[in-house]
């Protein structure tokens, strides 16, 4: 059986990640990036081939879903989910 659950992988850090890190500034990594990232955005939407306007940034996986869920719901609505 593999975990999944807690995101986080047995073999460690992939390298290229420790090597950005390593040349990150200590101000970079000391906090958020920023929320809506063109920048990042740009990078991604060309690394998987697709508009920009179909990436979506934010802080983290539970901003997003947060923000998808109020755009595409009323209050009152019903919404069926998975327990993580």
């Amino acid at each position: 059986m593999i975990e999944l659950g807690d995101n986080t992988s047995r073999w460690g850090a992939p390298p290229s990640a420790l090597r950005a890190m390593r040349a990150a500034s200590e101000s970079a990594l000391a906090g958020y990036p920023q929320i809506y990232s063109e920048d990042l955005k740009t990078v991604l939407a060309a690394y998987a081939n697709v508009d920009e306007d179909m990436i979506v940034t934010g802080c983290g996986s539970d901003d997003i879903l947060n923000s998808t869920i109020r755009a595409v719901t009323e209050p009152g609505d019903r919404l069926a989910m998975l327990d993580p």
